[in-house]
């Protein structure tokens, strides 16, 4: 019986408590995070409109319209990443439930197929996160988080149909008796993806060999040892099967596919002794990728199986000073034809925060991070922070230093791993800015960011010979600044209008190189453009729900030495949605319909892989809550 089963089975033991699911309407964002201080972050979750509609959405579509990086989908339904501030996805550290789920091998997260409702904590963080999420979170991080119901029987499921095939199906139920709670979703999309694109010839071309399907199932169990400890346990279960189609510039006969299988589970105590708040986990991982390529009539597979454990806590004194901890030890092995023998890595870290409010106004923040990999250890990485908060303004400053481990394949792939890459290292400086108001009516919030980060020993994937191979360049650097401007007015009765609009301009660059790297000095990184932006703008009209948003990447160049034959133009894509919602009693009724790619612009998110013009979607979601009775 493989993962999914398990996860249907544990269902099924609990349907008669349940019904049929647990949707929460509106995302936890402030949920606790024992281990991380927000000293001179830029911390923020997408827009309220967009989470009202996560059920309908990827957690692809909810970043893409509020975090402001570079999208890089080689089409739809296929690999996923985010580059944030111009820095590679090995960069950007993706956190579920407290595991980090970056793949280890690849040292990237593929988003493709991750459905929004699974999650019930989405959280952004921009900035060196290094000193809590260690190697690979030197431009960001995002946390995902799940967990079971509150007290109630809750239950939904969720329809989806639109066009060149697209489908959707799922359920979600929960319930609560006290002490047990348990929650889990199944959903399952797919679409042929037979949309038409310009060729070379600049002729109209239906793709082909585009389908493909993904399926998730998420368990969440919760149980109230007492008022102090709670275990928490949280499986997900991830499938795919995608069809691979020849880039433009391809034989149409260079068809490929994929199939994934993944499997992530953690176990969580979470407790209170006396003035330490701590939480203590052990997680599994498990992800397998089958490639085969029809023309060359080859199958690779490649997989990944590790274990990680933590214990980190926090405590309070003095109203003043704040201290934060944090261990993990992970250990990973990645068997494959393809990687050198030996593919394994065993991970300890420890990191300590210490913060201290030395004003009513001014909070100081330290923290400090020491790794240790296969017996070598890491260099320590510290970062300070300072914040002044002075009645609607925040100003906020931080400086640090960053590292970042080369990965499993970096170093044993076969053939091009490079196994004597030395680990990327550097420092980052964050100036920030941050103004909110609330009024009786309008809330504002205007945040700025500029940034500047020195990356030494980049490690960067280059053509040696007949196939590729990571080298080091001897340094790099990511400068910019970050806006990001929210607003929300209440109108009479129910109406309200929100509005969010994220900017970044970034210039990411190598500054010293030697051998053939040397042309490429002062030349800006592949795929970061130097403009991002999008925005999102949402009218609530009683039972009425009008939702926009646009994603904007400027030109960005695809040949390391710049050379204007590979520079990929830049494009704007807008979207709209209108949702009619109608209550009776115990249920909720949604439905939907959404345009995307209103203005049916022809771009590329990667050179050579043409993604879908205008398209339509009619969404349907089903609501049902019954609060748990109580006692007198």
């Amino acid at each position: 019986m493989n993962g999914l089963n398990y996860i249907l089975g544990a269902w099924l033991l609990s349907w008669a408590l349940c019904s049929q699911h647990t949707y929460l309407p509106e995302v936890d964002v402030r949920a606790s995070r024992i281990h991380l201080s927000t000293s001179g972050f830029m911390e923020f979750s997408p827009d309220s409109s967009l989470l009202k509609n996560k059920a309908f959405l990827e957690v692809t579509d909810l970043l893409r319209y509020s975090l402001p990086a570079v999208v890089r989908q080689y089409g739809p339904g296929m690999i996923t990443t985010f580059r944030v501030r111009g820095l590679a996805s090995e960069h950007f550290k993706v956190v579920w439930n407290g595991l980090s789920i970056n793949n280890p091998a690849m040292g990237l997260f593929d988003f493709s197929g991750v459905p929004g409702f699974a999650f019930d904590q989405l959280s952004i963080y921009q900035g060196n996160m290094a000193g809590f999420y260690g190697s690979g979170a030197g431009s960001g991080a995002l946390l995902l988080g799940s967990k079971p119901v509150a007290e109630a029987i809750e239950a939904s499921a969720i329809s989806s149909i639109g066009s060149f095939g697209y489908r959707q199906a799922g359920v979600m139920a929960g319930t609560n008796m006290g002490r047990f709670s348990t929650k889990i979703s199944i959903n399952q999309h797919l679409a042929s993806n037979d949309f038409e694109y310009i060729n070379l010839s600049r002729q109209r071309q239906r793709l082909s060999n585009g389908s493909y399907i993904h399926t998730n199932a998420t368990l969440d169990f919760g149980y109230k040892i007492d008022e102090r400890l709670r275990l928490h346990m949280a499986v997900w279960k991830q499938r795919s099967f995608i069809n691979i189609p020849p880039s433009r510039v391809e034989s149409r006969f260079n068809t490929s596919r994929q199939w994934n299988d993944n499997l992530r589970t953690v176990l969580l105590l979470t407790g209170r002794a006396g003035l330490v708040h701590y939480s203590t986990g052990v997680g599994y991982i498990s992800e397998k990728i089958v490639y085969q390529n029809d023309l060359l009539r080859t199958t690779d597979s490649s997989e990944v199986k590790g274990v990680q454990t933590f214990f980190r806590g926090q405590t309070t004194f003095n109203k003043t000073w704040n201290v934060l901890f944090n261990t993990e030890l992970s250990h990973y092995n990645a068997p494959s034809k393809l990687r050198a023998e030996g593919a394994q890595q065993t991970l300890a870290i420890a990191s300590t925060t210490v913060e201290h409010w030395i004003h009513r106004k001014i909070r100081l923040a330290l923290t400090a991070r020491q790794e240790w990999m296969d017996g070598n250890w890491a260099p320590s990485v510290f970062r300070l922070s300072g914040e002044k908060f002075l009645n609607a303004l925040k100003f906020s400053i931080s400086a640090g230093n960053h590292f970042r481990w080369p990965t499993l394949n970096e170093r044993f792939w076969t053939p091009g791993g490079n196994p004597d890459l030395q680990s990327e290292s550097g420092y980052t400086a964050e100036l920030g800015l941050r103004y909110r108001q609330k009024w009786k009516l309008l809330d504002v919030e205007i945040n700025a960011q500029p940034f500047a980060q020195q990356i030494n020993q980049l490690i960067l994937w280059q053509p040696v010979g007949a196939f590729w191979s990571p080298i080091n360049v001897q340094s790099a650097q990511s400068a910019g600044v970050e806006v990001r401007a929210e607003s929300r007015v209440q109108l009479k009765d129910r109406n309200t209008v929100n509005f969010q609009i994220n900017y970044c301009f970034n210039r990411t660059e190598i500054t010293k190189a030697e051998g053939a790297m040397s042309s490429t000095v002062g030349k800006q990184l592949i795929y970061s453009p130097l403009h991002i932006a999008n925005f999102s703008l949402g009218y609530t009209f009683n039972t009425w729900q009008y939702l926009a948003s646009s994603h904007v990447q400027g030109a960005q160049h695809t040949l390391s030495d710049n050379h204007p034959s590979g520079l990929l133009k830049g494009f704007a894509v807008f979207n709209t949605l209108i949702n009619k919602e109608i209550t009776r009693k115990n249920f909720n009724l949604s439905i939907g319909i959404e345009v995307r790619n209103i203005f049916n612009t022809e771009y590329q998110m990667v050179a050579q892989r043409p993604m879908p013009g205008r398209e339509y979607r009619l969404n349907l979601l089903i609501r049902y809550y019954q609060p748990k009775t109580r006692n007198l």
